[in-house]
C-alpha cells in the first residue's frame, strides 16, 4: 500500500538520518579519522539534497504538465473537427510523460476519456474497466461511468446496463462524488433499458432520480429551515438576552415585534436593525416559497413548483439536481408517449465526468 505523502517524505529522511548515522558508528567501530568521516557524511549530505531537490523538481514539473494537460482536454471538448482531434493527440502525448503516483491514475483516466471522445471506444472502454476498482476512490467511480459510457457508444446495451448497475457503484459509496455519479448511472440505465426494449427497467431508472431528488430536496428544506431558526434564535439571544422558541413562525413573529419596538427607538439605539431586517425576509421568503411550491404541486404545476423549490432551497445542495429531476420527468414522460416501444433515436451515452 503506498504511504500518504507526507509519511513518504518522513520515511525518506529517516532513511537518510540512518544512513548518515551507521556511517559515524561504523568510524567509531573501526577508529576513522574523524575529518575523513566528515567528507563522507558531507557527500551524503550534498548527495541527499540533490537527489530531493531532482525528486521536487520532477513532481513540479509533472503537476505544471498535468495542469497543462487538464486544460488542453477542457479546450478540445470545446473544439470540434479537425482541431478537436489535434488537441486530443496533444493531451494524450502529454499524459505519457506522468509517472508520479499522485498523478498516474489522473492521467491514465483523461487519456482513457481523450479515446472516447475520439471515438476509440472499444480501447477506452478497456481503460475505463481497468481503473474502474474501488481503491481508486472517485477515480474509480468515475472510471466505472466512463465504461458504461464506452459500452454504450458500441452499442453494447446489455453491458451498458450492468455497468450501470446499482450493484456496480455499491463499493463506490464512500468515495467523494459518488450521488453525482450514481445520478449519471441511473440516466444510463435509463437509456440502456429503453434501447433493450424494456421500458419496465427505464422507467425505474428515471422514478428512482425523481424519489432521489424529492428526498434530497426535503432533507435540503430541513437544513434550510434550522439554519434560519438558529440565526434568528442567535440574534434574539444576543439582542434580547432570552431564550426562544424552536419554531421558525413563532420565531418570526418574535423578530418581527423585536423590529417594530427598535424602530421607535433614537437611531443611535438600533444596533442590529439592519441584520433583522435581513433574517427577517429571508425567512418570509423561505416560508412564501414553500407555501407556494406546495400549492403548485397540489394543483399539478411542476414548473412553479420546481421554481418555487428552489427558492425555498436557497443554496442548500441537493442531488440529483433540479435540472436533474424535470429530464427525469421528461423522460417518463416520453416513455408515456412511446408505450411498449424501445426509444430508437435521440438517445446520447453519458458524458463522463472528471474527478477534482
Amino acid at each position: 500500500m503506498n504511504q500518504p505523502r507526507l509519511g513518504r517524505r518522513e520515511a525518506e529522511q529517516d532513511a537518510f538520518i540512518t544512513t548518515v548515522n551507521r556511517v559515524l558508528d561504523f568510524a567509531r567501530e573501526r577508529a576513522i579519522p574523524l575529518a575523513f568521516v566528515g567528507a563522507v557524511v558531507a557527500v551524503l549530505i550534498v548527495g541527499g539534497a540533490w537527489y530531493a531537490s531532482r525528486q521536487f523538481d520532477r513532481r513540479a514539473e509533472e503537476f505544471v504538465t498535468m495542469f497543462e494537460a487538464s486544460a488542453k482536454f477542457d479546450e478540445a471538448l470545446d473544439a470540434a473537427g479537425e482541431e478537436r482531434g489535434q488537441l486530443l493527440d496533444q493531451v494524450a502525448q502529454e499524459l505519457q510523460r506522468i509517472e508520479i503516483p499522485r498523478y498516474r491514475l489522473r492521467a491514465q483516466f483523461l487519456a482513457a476519456h481523450a479515446l472516447l471522445e475520439k471515438g476509440e471506444a472499444a480501447e477506452a472502454g478497456r481503460r475505463f474497466q481497468a481503473l474502474a476498482r474501488a481503491e481508486n476512490g472517485s477515480l474509480g467511480l468515475f472510471a466505472q461511468i466512463g465504461y458504461g459510457a464506452a459500452l454504450e457508444v458500441q452499442e453494447d446495451w446489455e453491458g451498458a446496463l450492468n455497468a450501470y448497475d446499482e450493484a456496480a457503484l455499491s463499493a463506490y459509496r464512500s468515495a467523494p462524488g459518488y450521488d453525482v455519479a450514481w445520478v449519471d448511472a441511473a440516466f444510463g440505465r435509463g437509456r440502456a433499458a429503453r434501447r433493450l426494449g424494456r421500458p419496465d427497467l427505464a422507467r425505474a431508472a428515471y422514478r428512482s432520480v425523481v424519489e432521489r431528488h424529492r428526498q434530497a430536496r426535503d432533507a435540503a428544506l430541513q437544513a434550510r429551515e434550522q439554519t434560519l431558526n438558529r440565526r434568528i434564535r442567535e440574534f434574539i439571544q444576543e439582542h434580547q438576552g432570552a431564550a426562544a422558541g424552536a419554531d421558525l413562525l413563532a420565531l418570526s413573529q418574535r423578530l418581527d415585534e423585536w423590529i417594530r419596538a427598535t424602530l421607535q427607538k433614537p437611531e443611535a439605539q438600533q444596533r442590529g436593525l439592519d441584520e433583522a431586517v435581513r433574517l427577517l425576509d429571508e425567512a418570509d421568503a423561505y416560508r412564501s416559497a414553500l407555501v407556494e411550491a406546495r400549492r403548485a404541486e397540489a394543483r399539478g404545476d411542476d414548473d412553479s413548483a420546481l421554481f418555487s423549490y428552489q427558492t425555498a432551497v436557497g443554496e442548500e445542495i441537493v442531488v440529483p439536481t433540479f435540472d436533474h429531476y424535470r429530464r427525469a420527468l421528461l423522460e417518463l414522460e416520453r416513455l408515456g408517449s412511446l408505450g411498449l416501444q424501445p426509444q430508437a433515436e435521440g438517445t446520447q451515452p453519458a458524458s463522463v465526468p472528471t474527478p477534482k
